[in-house]
């Protein structure tokens, strides 16, 4: 059991669970109780998103796409699907790999980081063909427009809180570091890190970044300097209380 997505409201996680089997999407309330299993194909279903509403959840699933796509699907390059939060069909949205997506408020806009071949996920500093780039997809024209210019990775795109710019994890600096680019066009560098990468980029609805760095947990505001989390299991708390 892994990939958990908040809704927007907060009262339920989703989920992917192989309980059946293969992976499918769950949904279960943040105060624990029954998960209700939401997907029965027998493809890999790992969610990505709610709809604004919370009515819906996305998620990938390598299946058979649409007549009109010419990708084959394999694990590895996954269409975008929904589904209710109360279950029923699934629903192809894109027939394209889709990946970190994000939600405008209104429901108008989706950014994501695309996939073109199957180059590891962990490399680093690679400018090939495939490299990844950030897209936008208006669902209500069908229409996608590619947003990242870089010839290297750009990764896991976020809105700012007016949503007017987008948060967006960029090898431009070397390694990866949290970037910001406005709807004019212009872009500056956010995180200053220069050993290891940053990834696993999310923002909260205040504004808050939220990544992880050389094995552990950040979170920032844009101007303020990253402040890393302490977490504790019980039995750690426990120990470090007796440190004390």
């Amino acid at each position: 059991e892994s990939s958990p997505v908040w809704s927007n409201d907060g009262s339920k996680i989703a989920f992917l669970s192989d309980r059946h089997g293969s992976h499918d999407v769950f949904i279960i309330s943040v105060n624990g109780g029954e998960a209700k299993r939401l997907t029965h194909q027998s493809a890999n279903d790992i969610p990505l998103s709610f709809s604004p509403d919370d009515s819906k959840i996305y998620f990938s699933s390598a299946r058979a796409g649409s007549k009109e796509s010419s990708a084959f699907p394999t694990r590895g390059m996954p269409q975008l699907f929904s589904v209710s939060v109360n279950g029923g069909n699934d629903v192809l949205e894109i027939s394209l790999p889709v990946f970190d997506l994000s939600i405008s408020k209104d429901g108008k806009k989706f950014i994501y980081h695309d996939k073109k071949g199957y180059e590891n996920d962990w490399r680093k500093h690679q400018t090939s063909s495939v490299a990844r780039d950030i897209w936008e997809y208006l669902p209500e024209e069908k229409k996608f427009n590619k947003i990242s210019t870089f010839a290297g990775e750009d990764r896991s795109p976020v809105f700012s809180v007016d949503e007017t710019a987008i948060y967006y994890l960029s090898e431009k600096s070397g390694s990866f570091n949290v970037w910001k680019k406005e709807s004019s066009g212009s872009e500056k560098q956010i995180t200053k890190f220069d050993t290891h990468p940053v990834r696993f980029l999310s923002s909260s609805r205040n504004g808050t970044l939220c990544f992880s760095y050389n094995g552990q947990i950040y979170t920032m505001k844009e101007g303020a300097d990253p402040q890393k989390l302490y977490i504790f299991s019980p039995k750690e708390i426990k120990d470090h209380d007796m440190r004390q």
